[in-house]
């Protein structure tokens, strides 16, 4: 097959790049930074602009990662407004461009996130749970509006709701693990908030899950099975360090660190799936 990756030169947009290649696809990527790529690019510079529209020759498949990092110490008003922009315009431009192809794509994935459902202490969570309505779920709430149009077309359209995406190779777990080794081990804030998870590999099958089976369609969680409160996460991480679990940070503390992106670790969410491939 013959995939188009944006934002694949983050973390899980390297990974299925090299997944995909590795199983002898043909990857093409739309990027800001060439050089950073191992696959065939078409440069996309802003959604200021239009998206490339030779960069959907012939493609088969869309996954659509693209999005400015949630990573800082603060969100201020221009932080916070590319966190939309990047995420909502530039799904519109694609959405755009897909829609005036002669000949589309048969498939369009896209990213999202958990953080949709906002904080929910101990509710558990599915695809058909009430959303939320703070900063990052409605970021979410807009972001897959924007792709919304594809459903009146002939193009599957698969949202997966990112869970909180773990590997020793990079993202989240390295910033723990190192943590951990010069022995900052305490759970944030009360220790008791939901954290739901992904192993990168297992969302890497799920994305080709959602290329492959054509059954699969719609909103789907991309979580593993057994969510974990930040207390759990933080022993387990603590005990692999052969470190003792510190006492937790209290919650102020962290919101007068973070501001808003303190919602990052201190909401509550226990999501699961009922949905995925048939």
């Amino acid at each position: 097959m013959r995939i188009l990756i944006t934002g694949g030169t983050g973390f899980v947009g390297k990974a299925l790049t090299f997944h995909l290649k590795k199983q002898g696809h043909s990857v093409v990527l739309t990027t800001r930074n060439p050089n950073l790529c191992s696959a065939s690019v078409f440069l996309w510079k802003s959604v200021e602009q239009p998206f490339p529209r030779d960069a959907l020759h012939s493609i088969d498949a869309v996954v659509h990662l693209m999005g400015e990092s949630l990573s800082s110490l603060r969100w201020s008003k221009k932080k916070k407004n590319a966190i939309l922009r990047s995420r909502v315009e530039a799904t519109k431009a694609l959405v755009e461009a897909i829609q005036c192809s002669k000949n589309p794509p048969k498939v369009f994935i896209a990213a999202s996130a958990i953080g949709i459902y906002g904080n929910r202490n101990n509710e558990t969570l599915d695809e058909n749970s009430a959303l939320g309505n703070d900063f990052l779920a409605n970021v979410c709430k807009d972001w897959e509006q924007a792709s919304i149009a594809l459903n009146e077309t002939n193009v599957r359209r698969v949202i997966l709701r990112f869970g909180l995406v773990m590997s020793p190779l990079g993202g989240f777990e390295e910033k723990i693990r190192m943590l951990c080794k010069f022995g900052l081990t305490s759970p944030l804030g009360n220790g008791k908030q939901w954290v739901s998870t992904i192993q990168l590999e297992n969302l890497i099958a799920l994305i080709w899950a959602a290329i492959s089976d054509t059954q699969f369609s719609g909103v789907c969680n991309a979580v593993d099975s057994c969510p974990v409160t930040n207390r759990e996460l933080m022993r387990s991480f603590a005990k692999q360090a052969h470190r003792p679990l510190l006492p937790a940070i209290p919650a102020i503390f962290i919101r007068l660190l973070l501001g808003k992106a303190s919602s990052l670790v201190l909401n509550s969410q226990r999501v699961i799936s009922i949905r995925g491939p048939q």
